[in-house]
């Protein structure tokens, strides 16, 4: 499978930011999930082949969008605001 066009990665950030939000219980976190997973997919393939470990395709790259997005939506759950 290809790597997506631009628009269909913001589609998957949007997804993944949104279930990352959910999964964390922060509803409100949605937009800094998106956000994190679009620069983690933005900046994946050019890091990979930066380090020699090129993305074979898209799976790999749904892992680190999933995971950026849930990374940082965990880590604004785990900041107190007031």
């Amino acid at each position: 499978m290809p790597l997506p066009g631009l628009f269909g990665l913001v589609l998957i950030c949007f997804l993944c930011g949104a279930a990352a939000a959910l999964a964390t219980g922060r509803r409100r976190s949605g937009f800094t999930g998106m956000a994190a997973a679009l620069a983690g997919g933005l900046l994946a393939p050019w890091l990979a082949e930066r380090l020699g470990w090129p993305l074979p395709g898209f799976w790999p790259l749904l892992a680190v969008i999933a995971l950026s997005a849930l990374a940082m939506t965990g880590l604004e759950a785990l900041l107190h605001r007031r």
